[in-house]
């Protein structure tokens, strides 16, 4: 997937993830996490397809975190699916996502951590805020 591909895919899940944000969490952190199924995971399915949807929300839900969305990508390509998430911190991604490779069902993952519009107008008015004191390298 090429960067223009990966920024319009966050942006979409951006835009999925903010409803769910809008409504007050007792999780503070949402992640998009981009995933792609090994071969052997692939004939496993097609040898007996299912839906995962439980399968992964419960790896979440063991973690302290909760799926909130499960996209699957039918045209193939580099990733296989999306998963918008939410996650207590950033090492509970992280550990999430070292027991599903662990498995050798994933043969690759990208997490990009995501937040809602107010909150990055928020980050916009610190940085304004900030960016008066940031003196320029050489000045």
């Amino acid at each position: 997937m090429n960067a223009k591909s990966i920024l319009l895919a966050s942006a979409i899940a951006i835009g999925l993830a903010m409803p769910a944000t809008a409504q007050q969490s007792s999780f503070p952190n949402h992640y998009a996490l981009f995933f792609k199924y090994g071969d052997r995971s692939i004939k496993a399915m097609i040898d007996n397809p299912q839906n995962r949807a439980a399968a992964i929300s419960k790896l979440g839900e063991a973690f302290g975190g909760k799926v909130e969305a499960i996209y699957f990508f039918p045209m193939g390509g580099e990733f296989d699916g999306l998963i918008i998430s939410q996650a207590p911190s950033d090492s509970t991604i992280e550990a999430i996502n070292f027991a599903a490779r662990s498995t050798g069902a994933i043969a690759r993952q990208v997490v990009v951590p995501v937040i809602a519009s107010d909150e990055f107008k928020t980050l916009m008015e610190t940085a304004k805020q900030g960016a008066a004191s940031y003196v320029l390298p050489g000045r």
